[in-house]
């Protein structure tokens, strides 16, 4: 069953996604931007063209990763591998283009989502080294809000982990509690169908002693008078007891029957 908070974390998924690549298109679009008020070194078109390349193939191997993950579990253990090409890929696309810093937000989300705690706490601020140093190393940006730009980037995107990763957690929680109550239902239903068949038992146990009760202790009364009859000579008499003795042994054996087809048909029902 999905919950509507499952079904909210889906949602910040696919928002993630798209997030990654609208900033990608917007890296680039302020890169051809930048490149326009360039000098002509800065603007050369191997460069133009290698940027277009690397963001090209980042988006390729960005979406064959994720959408690998989504339909199948089988490929997991790819998980850390295609990670780490797109970050190789981010690298040098920002060596190439300092615009390149905006995807910082989105792979610092999905660094902590694939790898473990201290993993991902060194890959993060490898991640914030990168955007920070290599603009000023190559000289495409310089200047304080170089480096505190991507550090409140990666806090705010660790914040936002955390807070999907609590979430997630709550997730997972109320399942386990769902299921549960799920099992505990079926163990109660499973035990008042049993009571009800131990009942409709004891029940049919109750009325077939009562009719055997009664049709033996009406035969034993009818045999002792019949006894009686033959002793004194009256044949007549003794031959009409033991009529009433079959007549009565008779509708006992079919009340029996019909109590013994009853209690049948209601176990097969309780099962069924």
């Amino acid at each position: 069953m999905t919950t509507p908070l499952a079904r909210l974390l889906e949602t910040l998924r696919l928002a993630l996604h798209l997030v990654f690549a609208a900033l990608l298109v917007v890296s680039l679009v302020q890169f051809f931007a930048s490149d326009a008020t360039a000098d002509a070194t800065d603007a050369s078109p191997a460069r133009r063209i290698a940027v277009i390349i690397l963001t090209a193939l980042l988006a390729v191997v960005y979406l064959a990763g994720t959408v690998a993950g989504q339909t199948t579990h089988g490929l997991r253990r790819f998980a850390l591998p295609w990670l780490a090409v797109v970050l190789g890929l981010w690298l040098v696309l920002v060596v190439l283009s300092a615009d390149a810093v905006w995807l910082l937000f989105p792979l610092v989300f999905v660094v902590l989502s694939l790898t473990g705690s201290v993993a991902g706490a060194l890959a993060v601020v490898g991640c914030w080294v990168v955007a920070a140093g290599v603009p000023l190393i190559t000289g495409q940006r310089s200047g304080v809000g170089g480096v505190l730009g991507p550090a409140i980037g990666v806090l705010f995107a660790g914040l936002a982990y955390w807070t999907y990763l609590r979430l997630t957690r709550e997730v997972e929680y109320h399942r386990q509690v769902a299921e549960q109550l799920v099992a505990t239902r079926d163990r109660l239903l499973a035990a008042e169908n049993q009571a009800g068949r131990l009942a409709e038992r004891e029940r049919l146990s109750r009325e077939i002693h009562d009719t055997l009760a009664q049709g033996f202790n009406s035969v034993l009364l009818l045999s002792r008078a019949a006894r009686t009859a033959i002793d004194q000579g009256r044949t007549g008499d003794a031959t009409d007891q033991l009529s009433v003795i079959t007549a009565t042994a008779h509708d006992n054996l079919i009340q029996t029957r019909v109590l013994v087809a009853e209690g049948a048909e209601g176990a097969e029902g309780a099962e069924g």
